[in-house]
């Protein structure tokens, strides 16, 4: 069947409009749908249960699962984490994971996530994740179509609403708390590390976007101030090639976004330099592991695993040997 000019000019444009869009697939993360995850298909070792939340004006909307080890909790409780971005660190888990987990000492897990089929709700994760500042005026500075700085209201959300539900008829141990976030989320772990110090005792921040309105997410910083009143722990994760990776796209890529072009200038060792500046806090055990081969997005699964595997009492991965994945997906 001939087509005629104008089908043929159609399909051209259809044609060059995927190809952009898959020359552009490595500059942001995978937004399809997730799909059925082992909370649907069951698992040997953990028995789930989820619930939903909003927000107190509304405008976010929670969906909360909570993995359980199906063996007994011991003597002092379940060590709990409660992991950020809940439907890709829920999709994170898998049978054999959980089967290692069950090796050790299993926590119970609380992914906290959106009311979504999609990896991330950036517009929720944007507010919700990051510190007020007066400077960017509300607008996430990364993105001024999304609001930021609501980490404040929704630390409140977490602890007041979402962490009791969660707990309810568990066995937990209060002393053995952990709070997991990468990207956004790792700066939320980092800005409640500096809030509230004694919320949780052990904090995990994968990727944390520390150049994030221009370094100014870690303004609370110095609340810290020389000691806590109480010991905490907190291990920061960080790919060896996140902000070259970053650097590689704004060369070769014409339509990075705006988060991906201000991580390229942020500086290879503000990980390192800011665990270095946190040793010196009194109470505070602070552990940097740094993973030489990952980019960005390789952080959230590799960080995920080995922060569930060390708070199981289970040694965490040789980091130095693990590999980018070959889809070159960050």
């Amino acid at each position: 069947m001939r087509t005629s000019p104008l089908g043929r000019w159609l399909a051209l444009a259809l044609l060059l409009i995927l190809g952009t869009a898959a020359f552009s697939a490595g500059a942001q993360p995978q937004m399809k749908p997730l799909g059925r995850s082992i909370a649907d298909t069951g698992s040997a070792y953990y028995r789930f249960r989820h619930f939903d939340v909003d927000s107190q004006d509304h405008q976010r909307h929670y969906r909360v699962w909570v993995a359980i080890p199906r063996q007994a909790a011991p003597s002092g409780g379940y060590p709990i984490v409660y992991a950020m971005d809940g439907n890709s660190a829920l999709h994170n888990l898998n049978e054999p994971l959980l089967e290692r987990l069950s090796k050790g000492q299993p926590p119970v897990i609380v992914a906290v996530g959106y009311q979504t089929d999609l990896p991330f709700d950036v517009t929720a994760r944007a507010y919700d994740y990051t510190p007020p500042v007066e400077a960017d005026h509300g607008a996430d500075p990364w993105n001024p179509d999304r609001r930021s700085g609501g980490s404040d209201t929704f630390r409140t959300l977490l602890h007041d609403t979402i962490q009791p539900r969660a707990e309810q008829e568990l066995a937990i141990n209060a002393h053995q708390r952990s709070l997991w976030g990468h990207s956004y989320g790792g700066l939320f772990v980092l800005d409640t590390l500096f809030s509230a110090p004694s919320s949780y005792a052990h904090y995990y921040a994968a990727s944390p976007s520390l150049g994030w309105s221009q370094g100014k997410g870690l303004n609370r910083e110095e609340r810290l101030g020389k000691a806590l009143a109480e010991p905490a722990s907190l291990t920061l994760f960080h790919g060896g090639d996140e902000v070259a990776r970053h650097r590689r796209e704004g060369r070769t890529l014409g339509n990075v976004t705006k988060g991906s072009e201000l991580r390229a200038q942020q500086s290879p060792t503000a990980a390192h330099d800011l665990a270095q500046r946190l040793k010196q806090i009194q109470g505070m055990d602070t552990d940097y592991r740094s993973y030489p081969a990952l980019s960005h997005g390789p952080m959230f699964g590799a960080s995920l695993t080995d922060t569930l595997l060390n708070i199981a009492g289970l040694p965490m991965s040789d980091s130095a040997s693990l590999k980018a994945p070959s889809d070159h997906s960050h």
